[in-house]
């Protein structure tokens, strides 16, 4: 008898890789997939995007027929517009969130006023991909607020200063064959894994050099300084670290503050393992070095899962939002500390 776990081992696994999907793997996919659905009335779509203005759109895919007559599923028409302006599940769910918890009931701008159906303090339900198909489907008032959300939502007073709603200008286009040829255009760049992989970088980037910045520039003349690698007692790595040093030649006597920072619109590992890891000790460690834990976090999906972030604010010494508006809180605590 083979002794498996002698005989087997990683060079066993490079023999023995799939390393892609093939259709071994997965077995065989039914013809009539969504994609081939979705690109079937794609061009119906772009023909009345075309051919209608913003306030005619909503009662028009509500009843948008293909040439045989026959009523396209409000649930297609619905998903093709989320894959044209890449707005997912997920952003939708924390849209309806925010309504509720913000007391949010209308969109206004200088298209005038929309007044939601369904979204506001009301509405709790949670938004996935079947929920949304099933809702388009089964309620006029969320089919609709969700195309006004398309339509308008980045002109609004609501949701103009959020980044995340650029795409939601269906208003700006429809109608106008010239900027809707554009916009196809510039989607099949923009929606790229890789240019969304590269924006998240970029933006997680900003937020911690812009977080930085301003930390370190509020900390003049307090005698604190970037702890070298950003290593806390010269260990540990972590996305910012503040040292005040003293007389002692010991690290563990001067005045250390750690820092993580994290943004999350989504829910996904990063919010799991920020909690995770103040929980682990961490927070513990630095306590008894009578030394600071900061979690600056902030983003939707933070909100979405509350008792995780409930968790990160009861285990470190304090907790804040990037929200500028509330940095000064952030300042007062750490020059409390550092404060001779």
């Amino acid at each position: 008898m083979i002794n498996s776990n002698e005989e087997r081992n990683f060079k066993t696994f490079l023999e023995e890789a799939s390393w892609f999907w093939s259709p071994d793997l997965i077995g065989e996919q039914q013809e009539h997939t969504l994609a081939e659905e979705m690109l079937k009335i794609s061009p119906l779509i772009q023909d009345t995007l075309e051919n209608h203005q913003p306030q005619q759109l909503v009662p028009v895919l509500i009843t948008l027929q293909d040439e045989q007559g026959n009523t396209i599923p409000r649930s297609l028409v619905l998903k093709n517009l989320m894959i044209l302006l890449d707005v997912s599940a997920e952003i939708l769910d924390r849209v309806a969130l925010y309504c509720h918890h913000k007391n949010i009931t209308q969109l206004n701008g200088p298209f005038g006023t929309y007044q939601f159906k369904r979204f506001g303090p009301n509405f709790t339900k949670a938004l996935s991909n079947d929920n949304i198909y099933k809702l388009a489907i089964s309620d006029d008032g969320f089919f609709e607020d969700v195309i006004n959300l398309m339509l308008y939502a980045y002109e609004s007073d609501e949701f103009s200063k959020y980044l995340t709603f650029k795409g939601f200008r269906l208003a700006t286009l429809v109608g106008n064959i010239e900027a809707l040829a554009e916009f196809y255009l510039s989607r099949s760049i923009e929606n790229s894994s890789q240019i969304k992989q590269l924006r998240a970088v970029a933006y997680g980037n900003g937020l911690q050099n812009n977080l930085k910045n301003k930390i370190v520039d509020s900390m003049e003349g307090y005698g604190v300084e970037i702890a070298p690698g950003n290593r806390y007692l010269g260990e540990q790595q972590f996305d910012l670290v503040l040292v005040k040093r003293n007389e002692s030649t010991n690290p563990e006597d001067w005045k250390w503050v750690v820092i993580e920072t994290a943004f999350q619109e989504t829910t996904n590992s990063v919010i799991e393992r920020k909690s995770k890891q103040a929980v682990n000790g961490l927070y513990q460690s630095i306590e008894d070095s009578n030394h600071k834990l900061i979690y600056i976090i902030d983003g939707a999906g933070f909100v979405k899962r509350h008792k995780v972030t409930s968790t990160i604010f009861d285990t470190c010494h304090f907790a804040s939002t990037a929200n500028p508006a509330h940095f000064n809180k952030l300042v007062n605590f750490l020059v409390e500390y550092f404060r001779d």
